[in-house]
């Protein structure tokens, strides 16, 4: 879990597990190559008309899993929505695009590291 996403970064519940991970990979089979890309509004919006229980922080935590474990090969999610890359050039974009938001969110932490440090100096 992650300090402060508690709620959104818990372990998958049973109903989790049991339904909406297998209806997901399911969803997620006919979306190769991004001119298949579905959004999360778009997957959830479906998920819902059929019955399902779903949020999209929830979702998003499932599609996690399935990205992280392997569960299926390949499912990346950018600013066209998640879709299952089937390129050199699709697979190259991505890990380039997680790269640099690592890179991002290595810069914030640093920065507020050495804002933490100069609040304390301040405040003793």
């Amino acid at each position: 879990m992650i300090t402060g996403f508690e709620e959104y970064t818990a372990d998958l519940d049973q109903y989790e597990k049991g339904k909406l991970l297998p209806a997901i990979m399911a969803g997620m089979k006919s979306k190769v190559g991004s001119e298949n890309a579905i959004s999360s509004r778009e997957a959830i919006q479906k998920m819902k008309a059929a019955g399902f229980k779903i949020d999209g922080p929830r979702f998003r935590k499932i599609m996690h899993v399935i990205r992280v474990s392997g569960m299926m090969k390949g499912v990346v999610g950018t600013s066209k929505g998640y879709y299952i890359a089937n390129t050199p050039l699709e697979w190259g974009s991505y890990i380039k695009s997680i790269t640099e938001r690592c890179k991002h969110m290595i810069s914030l932490r640093d920065a507020i590291s050495k804002q933490y440090e100069e609040f304390k100096m301040m405040n003793k």
